[in-house]
């Protein structure tokens, strides 16, 4: 699932980055409207159902990462699914990053031992560090920016979102999330 956040070459990049970091963690599977920004005032706070409202009509969007600076880069936000994690899972081509606080793991649970936790909070700063320092740090290898199997997940997809947003800001521009989390995962391997 893809979508698209457009901003307009004259917004200031701190008001760019506030956008699209909050975009992040709002509901995004509604409907979506590729001129959502023209209508919408934005002077006004996003609230949390993402809707805008303009006169009669509103307007629902879903967002994604579309850099307007100087030169547009197109960033696209992959969700991963049950069934393809699982398959990844099953075939150890994954690094998974788990973003939930260390008590969520013993309180939850985790979705498979190979999973790395790094708090979201701590995301930026571990996805900046050397090899050595992530190894010392969390126990397993950095991922690389190349890298195209990196999924974060958290127990119902909004932290993730945020986390894989923060890391295409460092340069993982080929980083996945895993929308349903282990809430979804649950209900998956209860179903399976």
């Amino acid at each position: 699932m893809a979508a698209r956040l457009i901003l307009h070459r004259s917004f200031s990049k701190d008001i760019f980055r506030l956008i699209a970091i909050a975009a992040t963690v709002l509901p995004t599977r509604q409907y979506s409207s590729t001129s959502v920004l023209q209508r919408c005032d934005l002077k006004k706070p996003i609230k949390a159902n993402n809707v805008c409202k303009t006169s009669t009509k509103y307007w629902y969007f879903t967002p994604s990462l579309k850099y307007s600076t100087d030169q547009d880069i197109e960033l696209t936000w992959v969700d991963v699914g049950s069934t393809e994690l699982k398959s990844m899972l099953d075939s150890g081509d994954i690094q998974l990053i788990d973003v939930r606080e260390p008590q969520e793991l013993i309180d939850e649970g985790i979705i498979h031992e190979s999973a790395v936790n790094v708090p979201l909070g701590d995301v930026s700063e571990a996805l900046t560090m050397t090899n050595e320092e992530f190894i010392a740090t969390y126990g397993a290898p950095k991922p690389s920016v190349e890298d195209n199997n990196v999924v974060f997940h958290c127990r119902s997809g909004i932290r993730s979102r945020t986390a894989m947003a923060l890391a295409n800001e460092i340069g993982f521009k080929k980083v996945r999330h895993y929308y349903p989390g282990l809430l979804g995962w649950k209900e998956f391997q209860g179903s399976s």
